[in-house]
């Protein structure tokens, strides 16, 4: 629900910043971040890949490795 909110509904990345105290909560964000692109890519094929689509993804990909630990270069 949080990478939904994060990508399509305008929450804050201060929404993410709720959950940081729990152990794996980068892990959490990544899985489940990666779940809902699959789920998009299999609904709307590489056509769906629009500018706009990837633009709501990136900042929220880069906040999750960010909570995951890793640099995201």
């Amino acid at each position: 629900a949080v990478a939904d909110a994060l990508c399509w509904h305008g929450a804050s990345p201060a929404l993410a910043a709720r959950w940081s105290h729990l152990p794996a909560w980068g892990q959490m964000l990544v899985r489940a971040l990666i779940y809902r692109i699959v789920t998009d890519e299999t609904a709307s094929g590489p056509a769906g890949w629009t500018p706009a689509r990837i633009a709501a993804y990136r900042p929220v990909a880069e906040l999750a490795v960010a909570y995951a630990g890793h640099d995201a270069d």
